[in-house]
């Protein structure tokens, strides 16, 4: 009979025992691991994937409106200010900086529109509520240094938004900041995004038509308010200031009037005072327009190629 060698039978159950050790703590340390990992991949899905609703602030009704086309009822949105002349002089307290440090997005039309903004932001709670600068990226128009003024910086002409590549810039920056924050409903926001585009472009094609007929003519603009607007839309323009004396005033609009010119104007700058000067030149037309957007943008567009068909220049 054949001896069993113990030394080697001992060795063997010792290698069996280290080997079923290391495959037993192997799968202890991995699994949960793999588990872990399995578990990450499953949370970053469900982030994605998971609706979310967004306390979204604007300054005014415009920005309201714009942001209203974009999210329709997704979302909550508010706005601080329904006049214009209250968002220029409002006077920021500690509630409204809590106020709006609790919303996810802050949405502002920048440039100066809102003049107390660079303060406020400054003062907001920062972490949770994200700050948009509708004007980012716009290419800024100075306004006019005015005769009687000692400023000696350059002061950015704030209303961009009337025109149109300047708008769709605006709304390109509302939408990307509400698309950062809701990835889930990315597409929605880019297809209602993608229409409202294609409507300015239509409206834009139009516009640029019934300024054909402003061709050959002498078209004089007055101040600077419209002016985003009057080189949108390819219009060659010469340019007077709004704080010209009567005197200088009247001789610039002789010639104007000697010319069968036209004066592109803003509806808030014409008073009665220049109302009662203007009438006194019977060969000049007035194109008086809005600033000011009530309804949606596409809706005031319109309004202005109404007013330009009125002038029947052809």
């Amino acid at each position: 009979m054949k001896k069993i060698n113990l030394k080697k039978l001992t060795f063997m159950f010792v290698f069996i025992n280290i080997f079923f050790f290391l495959g037993l703590n192997y799968y202890k340390i991995v699994s949960p691991q793999i588990q872990v990992e399995a578990n990450e991949e499953v949370n970053v899905q469900s982030n994605a994937d998971r609706d979310v609703y967004l306390n979204i602030m604007t300054t005014n009704k415009y920005l309201y409106n714009m942001c209203k086309d974009i999210i329709g009822d997704k979302h909550n949105l508010s706005l601080m200010f329904n006049d214009c002349n209250e968002m220029k002089n409002f006077n920021f307290t500690q509630n409204s900086i809590n106020s709006v440090s609790k919303m996810d997005i802050f949405l502002y039309m920048g440039l100066g529109n809102e003049p107390w903004a660079d303060k406020f932001i400054e003062n907001l709670k920062k972490g949770k509520v994200g700050i948009v600068d509708l004007s980012r990226g716009i290419k800024v128009i100075n306004r006019s240094k005015s005769t009687s003024s000692q400023e000696k910086d350059n002061i950015p002409n704030e209303y961009y938004w009337i025109s149109p590549e300047e708008h769709k810039i605006a709304l390109y920056n509302l939408k990307s900041a509400i698309e950062e924050k809701d990835i889930k409903n990315k597409d929605i926001y880019e297809k209602q995004y993608n229409n409202i585009i294609k409507d300015i472009d239509s409206k834009k094609d139009k516009l640029k038509k019934s300024v054909q007929s402003f061709k050959g003519k002498s078209v004089v603009l007055f101040g600077d308010n419209l002016e985003y607007l009057i080189n949108g839309i390819g219009i060659n323009y010469n340019k007077i200031s709004v704080d010209n004396s009567e005197d200088k005033l009247k001789e610039l609009l002789k010639q104007i009037d000697k010319d069968n010119g036209i004066i592109i104007l803003d509806n808030s700058e014409k008073t009665d005072a220049l109302t009662k000067v203007l009438n006194e030149y019977k060969n000049i037309k007035i194109l008086a327009l809005n600033t000011e957007i009530k309804d949606s943008y596409t809706k005031y567009l319109q309004e202005i190629i109404n007013s330009i068909q009125n002038l029947k220049l052809d």
